[in-house]
């Protein structure tokens, strides 16, 4: 029975991972729940956003890990004045190794003393799962694949994001050890001018790759990237979620028949048309910045109700269009974010009713106006009028011209309703309208009209409830 116990705690701790406080009390409870706790506190240190302090605290906790005549080289204050043997091996549980975050713990570290501190985490008695590969990397003279024990610690790599330079005997190393990775983020395949082919290596002998997040091309080098995207090709059976932000230079949007995500970001207005030959039945997350409309119908057309998930941005006033393709071919759709250009019209509104009405299933809707003279008081009529009992979650970024009185009546209308999550993005309004805006929330929260509500100021900030 004390084994079930533990087994249960553990995968409830782990619904708390993300969560420190939570987990740091239940740490305090017994011996039982601090033994299954910590592991999974200690599991992704890196999220935890530290202070000053606990950057202090933090690294004194992992210089007691080192052995003690290394120690002495290291830190000798700390190890004269301060050095305790920690109770539990918390470098052990330690699984997302993030070397921007080892940095900045240990900045004014020498070459050589940080390696050491690399050490504690890449070696034959330690795992990891996921790593990043950032700022810090490049001003050390770290050869990971060279260190003790490396191969048993990444074998099992799962996720890689890089986003420094690395040098090609790194890549082509890492590309003899890690074999498993599934999710590769690459920020900028620019910082791998010099050492190209030792990441095409490293995409190539991957036996699961199935998540490929890369940000940016190889400006003006097409032979660079055709060979990069064929290089992706050749896993066009495990790739499932993709994310690029340029058009590719061959058809691999065609093999990877088997995606259920894509996010297409184009920054140069290029042409898109091979999008017109694109099918990706088994879609269900589509995600798209300044692609023509005509190749968002097709894609969209092409995923056979599969959508559940659809955000699209780009310049264009056919708003309209693209919400009568939405609800003609998006029976499942749970989540929709647009930007809106055109004002409300009679046809808008039209469109719009019948989008909520056949969308039983929506539950979050991200509405973001570029327009000073859209009437919000019209769309909330709709939302008011024919949103279905699963839609309460809002996010609107309001423009100019917004009034307050349209949110008032907007919660005024929504009495009967689920009580909503709201957040409000302020960036475009003066202070004294952002100011009653977030006390007109507070009072409807109050009277159960709104169950969570949170103001954003920053221009750029998204969204995702808990």
């Amino acid at each position: 029975m004390s084994s079930l116990n533990v087994d249960v705690l553990f995968l409830v701790f782990g619904e708390l991972e993300s969560d420190n406080k939570s987990l740091y009390s239940c740490i305090l409870v017994n011996k039982a729940w601090c033994a299954t706790a910590i592991p999974i506190l200690w599991r992704n240190p890196g999220q935890y956003l530290i202070k000053k302090h606990s950057k202090n605290i933090l690294s004194n906790v992992i210089l007691s890990h080192i052995p003690t005549d290394i120690l002495k080289f290291l830190d000798s204050e700390f190890f004269e004045k301060t050095y305790q043997r920690p109770f539990y091996n918390y470098i052990h549980f330690w699984k997302y190794l993030d070397i921007t975050y080892i940095t900045n713990i240990f900045s004014k570290f020498s070459t050589d003393k940080f390696n050491e501190i690399i050490k504690l985490f890449i070696n034959k008695n330690t795992k990891i799962s996921h790593l990043t590969i950032g700022y810090g990397f490049d001003c050390h003279d770290c050869r990971l694949h060279l260190i003790p024990g490396a191969e048993c610690c990444l074998s099992e790599l799962e996720s890689l994001h890089v986003n420094v330079d690395m040098r090609i005997d790194i890549l082509e190393g890492l590309a003899t050890i890690c074999k498993s990775i599934k999710k590769l983020r690459i920020d900028s395949l620019c910082s791998f001018y010099n050492s190209y082919y030792g990441i095409i290596r490293l995409i190539e002998v991957q036996e699961n790759l199935n998540d490929v997040d890369i940000r940016r091309p190889l400006i003006g080098c097409d032979d660079y990237n055709k060979t990069f995207e064929e290089s992706l090709i050749k896993h066009a059976d495990t790739i499932k979620y993709l994310r690029i932000n340029w058009k590719p230079n061959t058809s691999i949007l065609s093999y990877l028949v088997n995606l259920v995500s894509i996010d297409l970001k184009d920054t140069r207005k290029a042409d898109w048309s091979q999008l017109e030959e694109v099918s990706l039945p088994l879609l269900k997350i589509l995600k798209a910045k300044a692609i023509p409309y005509k190749y968002i119908e097709n894609l969209i057309k092409s995923t056979k109700g599969n959508l559940s998930e659809i955000s699209i941005c780009y310049d264009s006033l056919n708003s309209r269009m693209l919400i009568q393709i939405i609800y003609h071919n998006c029976p499942n759709l749970r989540y929709l974010k647009l930007v809106l250009l055109d004002n409300i019209d009679s046809l808008f509104i039209k469109a719009f009713e019948i989008l909520l009405t056949n969308s039983q299933f929506l539950n979050e809707l991200n509405i973001r106006v570029n327009n000073d003279t859209f009437g919000w008081k019209e769309l909330f009529e709709i939302l008011t009028k024919s949103s279905s009992i699963n839609l309460f979650k809002f996010y609107f970024y309001f423009n100019k011209k917004f009034k307050l009185e349209d949110l008032k009546f907007f919660f005024d209308n929504w009495k009967d309703k689920n009580p909503m999550l709201l957040i409000i993005n302020t960036f475009s309004l003066v202070n004294k309208v952002k100011q009653e805006s977030e006390d007109l929330m507070q009072e409807y929260k109050t009277n159960g009209i709104i169950k969570r509500f949170e103001v954003y100021k920053n221009h750029y900030k998204d969204f995702e409830w808990n």
